[in-house]
């Protein structure tokens, strides 16, 4: 019971990502610095659970993710 309400998943990285998006388009930060900020945190949230396979996978994506639009694609 504990053990799975405890483990770190890719909703928990999404989650993380999402809150932060949140807070840097409600100041109005500029795309490059909120996109950077965002693979920071998630990167050092990644290596703070140890970089399990679901959350390394997850982070992976939202950077694919940022990356992919800081070149508009």
């Amino acid at each position: 019971g504990t053990a799975h309400i405890l483990s770190i998943s890719g909703l928990h990285v999404g989650l993380l990502a999402g809150i932060f998006i949140l807070i840097f388009r409600l100041f109005r930060f500029p795309f490059r610095l909120w996109a950077g900020l965002l693979a920071l945190s998630l990167i050092f949230y990644c290596v703070m659970v140890e970089s399990t396979p679901p959350a390394a996978r997850s982070t992976i994506m939202v950077l694919v993710l940022i990356f992919g639009r800081a070149i508009k694609r």
